[in-house]
């Protein structure tokens, strides 16, 4: 997992596209034993981070097959 903080937690759809549903995190390295591997669910901070901080962002819907 080392370099891979920050980096998008993908989903494939059920239409075969691809949509971030998350950004990986790590535990605190006294726990990465513990656990495989910690994403955050980007969907909670839409509204009250993301769309705040990107307002020149274009906003997109999901694709669709």
């Amino acid at each position: 997992m080392p370099g891979d903080v920050g980096g998008p937690f993908m989903s494939e759809t059920e239409a075969g596209f691809y949509q971030q549903v998350g950004i990986i995190s790590s535990p605190h390295k006294e726990c990465q034993h513990l656990v495989g591997g910690i994403s955050l669910k980007t969907a909670n901070y839409v509204n009250g981070f993301i769309k705040p901080n990107t307002q020149d962002g274009v906003w997109c819907s999901a694709a669709e097959r």
